[in-house]
């Protein structure tokens, strides 16, 4: 079940809007049947096999029994879970509720037709009544049929050949100019600049390719070697850790306390439904950094983030390696756990070569400080947005959802695009996650034209403008968590 991307002609028959929608698909997408011909037939066969409805649903949404609702056929995943190659956290998080829009926007078309093994049931008329999708949803899911459709989905893999070349020539032209230049410190704070951008750029496409945006994912799924090899060897970081946190925040973005890349308490408060809903009580350690979260969200973001990120980044790559639940786990964990070691072995070349104390103090800096900016720019996507619980993410939608709680960057310019690297433009990667990066302001008009039809504000500013957002509302909030623990 790894997401990825279609690469012939030949996968446009399982493509979704290939055929005629089913006349009772309401809660799955409304451009494709709910579920193949062959998947259903061999699905009425299983024993047990039965109408449900959402209470009953919703009962089996644990580890021990787990089960999960596509286009409104109910799939019982508790063995399978553990082999997800997303991570069980994932199906975890959408088990008893309706996964149908994080399915689709992680897994190519035909991968719909595997699930018919773990099918115990269809929604009854009632329940597919209940969870009608909103027209906001029904638009999104034809949209989506129609970007599948018109191969919006199949790479230009000119525009990365481009993008390599960024990357690869400012790592060299960085360490050119820190080995081979005038010498000094302002000549290494220059190569750490050029080097610290570089890296960054790598990130980009490594990002891309982990969600099979670059290379299409073989049947059967497999190592992402194009993304280990930018992630692991270039950015320092474990793609097996990223692969988890990653797909489960887009499933699950800004869910409260369960958006494992935005839980930042007791460091920073992001919302103070993290309070009112989610249940914190300020401890010693809040009360000394919440106030000051204003302050420190830079530094921390920019410094702190991309030392602790190696760190952890290594600790979870070991575990994995040494005590992975699966073969596979394992191999990519070592591999993860030999990629840093590749970065840190050429990094720590680089650095170790510069003659003085202050040349290599400024290189390491300044590379840090140019890396660094690229954890504020993911950050910026979702700070200052709204968070919402697991029962109001399914009342309104998978594209509300998403709306609501991402933020795109204004990036008017080719070169404003190469600096941030995709993630201008957030709304559409969220809503489209295996779509490629060139195709995103494409997209764009597409999405905002169901915006404006639905009444859903469409959030775009420019990159000072998203900063000052952002740090304003950590400064109200930094206000607001001693009312709201008083009150």
């Amino acid at each position: 079940m790894r997401a990825g991307n279609i690469s012939s002609p030949a996968d446009a028959s399982t493509l979704p809007g290939a055929a005629e929608p089913s006349a009772r698909s309401a809660g799955g997408p409304t451009e494709s049947p709910a579920r193949p011909k062959a998947s259903f037939e061999a699905g009425l066969e299983l024993e047990g096999a039965r109408t449900l409805d959402w209470k009953e649903v919703r009962k089996h949404s644990t580890c021990e029994d787990l089960w999960v609702v596509i286009d409104d056929e109910v799939y019982d995943v508790t063995e399978w879970a553990a082999e997800h190659p997303g991570g069980r956290e994932m199906l975890l998080k959408l088990g008893g509720m309706d996964a149908s829009d994080p399915f689709h926007g992680f897994h190519l078309p035909r991968v719909l037709g595997r699930l018919a093994r773990f099918r115990v049931g269809s929604l009854s008329a009632e329940a597919v009544l209940e969870s009608a999708p909103s027209g906001a949803t029904q638009a999104y899911r034809k949209l989506r049929a129609r970007l599948w459709r018109e191969g919006w989905f199949k790479v230009d893999h000119s525009f990365y050949v481009g993008r390599h070349a960024i990357w690869m020539g400012l790592i060299a032209s960085g360490i050119a100019v820190a080995l081979c230049g005038p010498g000094g410190w302002g000549a290494a704070a220059l190569g750490g600049a050029l080097v610290g951008l570089g890296i960054q750029q790598s990130a980009f496409i490594a990002h891309d390719a982990a969600h099979r945006g670059v290379i299409p994912s073989r049947p059967g799924g497999g190592f992402n070697f194009l993304a280990w090899a930018l992630g692991g060897p270039i950015f320092g970081a474990s793609m097996g850790m990223w692969n988890e946190e990653h797909n489960l925040h887009h499933a699950v973005t800004m869910r409260l306390h369960e958006d494992p890349q935005f839980d930042y308490l007791p460091i920073w408060l992001t919302s103070e439904r993290e309070v009112t809903l989610g249940g914190y009580s300020l401890d010693w350690l809040g009360s000394v950094l919440i106030p000051i979260q204003h302050f420190t969200f830079l530094p921390v973001s920019i410094l702190v983030g991309r030392v602790t990120f190696h760190l952890i980044s290594f600790i979870h790559a070991s575990k994995a390696a040494l005590f992975g639940h699966n073969s596979m786990v394992r191999f990519e964990g070592a591999m993860d756990v030999a990629g840093m070691l590749v970065y840190w072995m050429w990094y720590s070349f680089v650095v170790s070569s510069l003659p003085t104390a202050a040349e290599r103090t400024a290189f390491v800096l300044c590379n840090v400080l140019c890396v660094g900016i690229l954890h504020v720019q993911l950050l910026l996507s979702h700070l200052a947005m709204e968070r919402f619980t697991a029962e109001e993410e399914q009342q309104m939608g998978f594209f509300e959802s998403q709306l609501r709680t991402s933020r795109n960057i204004d990036a008017p310019t080719w070169l404003d695009n190469v600096f941030h690297g995709g993630l201008e433009y957030q709304i559409e990667h969220h809503l489209f996650p295996m779509l490629p990066r060139h195709n995103f302001a494409r997209a764009k008009p597409l999405v905002k034209e169901i915006c404006d039809k639905h009444g859903i504000t469409y959030h775009s500013s420019s990159f000072p403008n998203a900063i000052a957002l952002c740090l304003a509302d950590l400064r109200r909030l930094a206000t607001a968590v001693v009312t709201l623990e008083m009150g």
